[in-house]
């Protein structure tokens, strides 16, 4: 059976595209695909557990990391016209573990 290019066939086929540069390919791109995942939930999740035990608002530390997160997208954009695949990969793969530490501290804090 033949699979039609419809525009939720070409949105999956993006999605997946993306992840499996980081879990596909030779071992240099994997390791620095899946150090980058845990560097930056390893990161976000540091910062986030200190700033909310050291500062009482909550909304400005999560103010704070989506500042960092929009800055990441912003710094990407150049990067993906001079198409340095490292750099672009890492960016990415620290935005998601970052974003995927945001989520989680929000449902640890049941909110």
């Amino acid at each position: 059976m033949k699979i039609h290019k419809t525009n939720y066939n070409s949105f999956i086929r993006n999605i997946f595209s993306s992840f499996s540069k980081t879990f596909v390919g030779p071992w240099k791109y994997r390791s620095i695909g899946l150090l980058s995942i845990l560097l930056g939930y390893y990161l976000c999740s540091t910062i986030s557990s200190y700033l909310l035990v050291e500062n009482q608002h909550r909304v400005t530390v999560v103010i704070f990391l989506f500042i960092v997160l929009e800055v990441a997208v912003r710094i990407r954009i150049p990067l993906y016209k001079n198409s340095r695949v490292n750099t672009l990969l890492i960016i990415d793969n620290l935005r998601i573990g970052s974003l995927y530490a945001i989520v989680l501290e929000a449902f640890k804090l049941g909110s």
